[in-house]
């Protein structure tokens, strides 16, 4: 299987189903299959550019904060802390998204 189940597939063995008792159980398989996409989706492609996103907005909001001349040394400290950890987390799904990209690359050579 690769990232997704076949949907055409799981529609053919529904089209050829004989019986009651057969067409149910393919009528479960393909919404079923249908879920598991919508799932993998969601996991695989929006929640990471959601946290790419906010990590990103972090980073902004925190250096906007740091520009504010009247912020006390345990607010500066805090906005610094919470602008260094965004920062390392954009860093990470960065390099996450390069080494994806270079696997598919790759793959796409073979």
């Amino acid at each position: 299987m690769g990232k997704y189940f076949s949907l055409p597939d799981a529609w053919s063995d529904l089209k050829n189903s004989l019986g009651a008792a057969e067409t149910a159980k393919n009528i479960f398989a393909l919404v079923g299959k249908g879920v598991a996409n919508v799932a993998v989706f969601g996991v695989t492609e929006v929640v990471p550019g959601m946290l790419k996103q906010a990590a990103q907005n972090n980073v902004k909001a925190s250096e906007a904060a740091l520009k504010r001349a009247d912020l006390s040394d345990d607010e500066r400290g805090k906005l610094e802390e919470v602008n260094r950890k965004s920062r390392e987390q954009l860093e990470k799904i960065e390099k996450k998204e390069r080494e994806e990209a270079e696997r598919g690359e790759r793959g796409a050579e073979k």
